[in-house]
C-alpha cells in the first residue's frame, strides 16, 4: 500500500466535506416538505460525518495508509450518487426511495472515514 500525499489527504477531506454540505441540503430540503422524522435521520448521519471528519482533521499530520485513488472514486462516486437523490427528493420523485438511497451514500461516506481514520 502507498501512503497518502499530503495533496491527496486534502482532496479526501475535501470530498468528505462535499458529502457532509450534500445532507445538509437534504436535511434542508426534507425539513422544507414538512418531514422531519426523514431529515433528523440524515441529519444524525451529517453529525457522524462530521465526528469522522474531525477526527482526521485532527490526525491528518499522521501518513495515511492506503490506496488514496480507490478512495477518492468511492468518496466521489457516492456524492454524486447522493446529489441524484437529492435531485430527485427536491423534484418530488419517488421521495421515500430516494431517501434511503441518500441516508445509505452519506453511511457509506462515514464507514470509508472510519476506515481511514482506522489506518492511524
Amino acid at each position: 500500500m502507498m501512503a497518502f500525499s499530503n495533496s491527496d489527504k486534502q482532496d479526501v477531506i475535501r470530498r468528505l466535506l462535499v458529502t457532509k454540505q450534500k445532507a445538509h441540503i437534504l436535511e434542508i430540503s426534507l425539513r422544507f416538505k414538512g418531514q422531519n422524522e426523514q431529515a433528523e435521520e440524515v441529519a444524525q448521519k451529517a453529525r457522524e460525518l462530521s465526528d469522522q471528519i474531525h477526527l482526521l482533521l485532527g490526525q491528518v499530520m499522521v501518513a495515511w495508509l492506503g490506496q488514496a485513488e480507490t478512495i477518492l472514486q468511492e468518496i466521489q462516486k457516492a456524492n454524486a450518487a447522493l446529489q441524484a437523490s437529492i435531485r430527485q427528493i427536491q423534484n418530488e420523485v419517488n421521495i421515500a426511495q430516494n431517501l434511503v438511497k441518500a441516508i445509505g451514500f452519506v453511511d457509506d461516506v462515514v464507514r470509508i472515514a472510519a476506515r481511514i481514520a482506522a489506518t492511524f
